[in-house]
């Protein structure tokens, strides 16, 4: 075959070591992608969903203490409401599909509350003794956020993270300064009625509530000199914080005229003026029922 010949070409090996290159550097790109840039979406996402999960319990704080109202200024009234509690979120369309969720425990979470009124001069003592207030918490499973804990207790609303608690909205408990050294310990104490429940879920849980009587307890029946609340909670260090607050927002003096206790699983709260106290106490008790969206 005289005139032919082999001739050697690189175009074949110079096509496929593209693709590789090419190959790589898409790994890699989908690489630092999912590392760097997906975590922090989600866990934006996720932050706004604790933002959302925040407001709803908000609005069942809200709602809780509009029931309370209603009955006080009307037993007979009869007031429901609905507050949707969005269980899980982060979803990310196409880069982030997957959803963080959420568990929402009812009455799962024993607290109390006990107060005890005194006069020294009359040797007379009242005591209330407050048992199974009942509770509402939140608890997220999220996957790149912080955990977080919301507890509606007693009329407040708490946010627990990492071991520690604040309390985001105070309950119906507060010291109001009169004249002079009197002052009067004002409690509308909110009972959560209903069967224990836990439900956990990505989706949307309803808590419906629903008004079911309002009474007077102690309504200044006497001048007294001292009035002490206790209240049990998991929280104990959220409702010392809240004491103190008060006592110092009415213009108390610690030590002199309050003193707070913190205990693993109580607060109290001790107050004796010089003057004189009046106390307003009211016990609200709210039926609470559940369901799914």
């Amino acid at each position: 075959m005289s005139g032919q010949f082999f001739r050697v070409s690189d175009s074949g090996i110079s096509t496929v070591l593209s693709a590789v290159l090419l190959l790589g550097l898409f790994v890699s790109v989908v690489t630092v992608f999912n590392v760097h840039y997906v975590p922090e979406w989600k866990a934006d996402a996720e932050r706004a969903h604790m933002d959302e999960v925040y407001d709803d319990m908000s609005r069942l704080k809200t709602g809780g203490d509009l029931i309370a109202l209603s009955t006080s200024v009307d037993p007979d009234t009869i007031t429901s409401l609905s507050v949707p509690i969005t269980m899980g979120g982060g979803y990310i369309p196409i880069v982030g599909a997957s959803k963080s969720s959420g568990s929402l425990s009812i009455n799962d979470n024993i607290c109390s509350m006990q107060i005890v009124a005194s006069n020294s001069t009359s040797g007379n003592t009242y005591n209330f003794n407050m048992d199974n207030r009942g509770s509402i918490i939140y608890s997220s499973n999220n996957n790149y956020y912080v955990d977080q804990v919301l507890i509606y207790e007693n009329g407040a609303l708490l946010l627990s993270q990492n071991n520690r608690s604040i309390m985001k909205l105070s309950p119906s408990i507060y010291i109001r300064h009169l004249c002079g050294n009197n002052y009067s310990v004002n409690v509308n104490s909110i009972s959560l009625r209903g069967d224990t429940r836990s439900v956990s879920s990505s989706g949307t849980q309803d808590v419906r509530l629903d008004s079911q009587s309002s009474v007077w307890l102690f309504r200044n029946n006497e001048s007294l000199t001292d009035v002490t609340i206790s209240v049990n909670s998991n929280y104990p260090s959220s409702w010392a914080e809240y004491f103190n607050t008060s006592a110092f927002s009415a213009g108390l003096t610690y030590s002199t005229d309050f003193t707070v206790v913190e205990g693993d699983d109580y607060a109290r709260i001790s107050i004796s003026p010089a003057g004189h106290l009046e106390l307003y106490l009211k016990e609200s008790t709210i039926e609470i029922s559940t369901g799914i969206f």
